[in-house]
C-alpha cells in the first residue's frame, strides 16, 4: 500500500528501509491511486528515533534509487523527526528536497543526509530552528538549477535587470552541532549557509 502513510508512519526506533532501485515519483493529483501521495506531493515524516536506534531510509544497493517531486514545493518534510538517516538517495525535481525547520515553530534533530545526491532543486537541505542539532550532510552532490554559461546576479539595475531566483542555495541551518562536510555544490546562489535571520533567540535547547 501506500508506504508514505502507512510504512512510515508506524516507524520505530531501530527501523532500516531499503528501498528498491527506481523511479519513485507519486502522482499527487489522482486521489485513489493505490501508490499516491497527497495533493502537496510531501512525504512527511514525523517518526521520533534515538542516537543509538536511528531510522535508516537509503538505497538497497542494486541500482539507483530517484525520488522525483514532480513540481512539488517540499518533497521531504522531516522538521518534527528525530534521528533519521537518508543514504544513496537521488532527489529531484522540487523546490525544497528536505524540508527540515522553521523558525519559531519546529526542527529535525539528528538528521543525517550522507552519499546521496540533488539535482534541480531550489533548495536542498534547510532548517531555520535554533533548537536543530546534531546534523550530519557528507558526501554528497548537489546540482542546481541556476544557467551554467552566465553569472547571475539578483539585483542588476542595468540592461538585463534582476535575474529570477531559480535556485537559492544546497543547504542552510540552523542550531547547533552540525557537520557539514564533504560536498560538492554547482549552480546555486548560495552552496552552504548559515541561517542569518536575526540576532540568535535568548533561550536556546
Amino acid at each position: 500500500g501506500d508506504w508514505n502513510v502507512v510504512a512510515l508512519h508506524k516507524a520505530e526506533p531501530g527501523d532500516t528501509y531499503l528501498i528498491h532501485a527506481g523511479l519513485y515519483k507519486g502522482n499527487r493529483r489522482n486521489y485513489v491511486v493505490e501508490y499516491g501521495l497527497t495533493f502537496d506531493g510531501t512525504y512527511l515524516l514525523t517518526a521520533k528515533a534515538t542516537a543509538e536506534k536511528p531510522i535508516t531510509i537509503k538505497a538497497a544497493g542494486h541500482g539507483e534509487v530517484v525520488f522525483d517531486g514532480d513540481g512539488a514545493f517540499r518533497l521531504f518534510d522531516v522538521m518534527g523527526t528525530e534521528h533519521h538517516i537518508f543514504e544513496g538517495i537521488t532527489f529531484r525535481n522540487a523546490e525544497v528536497a528536505f524540508w527540515a525547520g522553521v523558525k519559531d515553530v519546529a526542527g529535525a534533530k539528528g538528521l543525517t543526509v550522507r552519499t546521496c545526491r540533488f539535482e534541480a532543486v531550489g533548495a536542498g537541505i534547510t532548517t531555520e530552528f535554533a533548537g536543530s542539532t546534531g546534523f550530519y550532510i557528507a558526501d554528497n552532490v548537489f546540482i542546481g538549477r541556476d544557467d551554467r554559461r552566465r553569472v547571475l546576479g539578483w539585483a542588476n539595475p542595468g540592461l538585463y535587470g534582476a535575474h529570477p531566483n531559480n535556485t537559492y542555495y544546497a543547504v542552510k541551518v540552523y542550531g547547533s552541532g552540525h557537520v557539514i562536510a564533504h560536498n560538492a555544490v554547482a549552480f546555486f546562489h548560495d552552496g552552504i549557509s548559515v541561517c542569518t535571520h536575526g540576532i540568535p533567540e535568548p533561550e536556546q535547547d
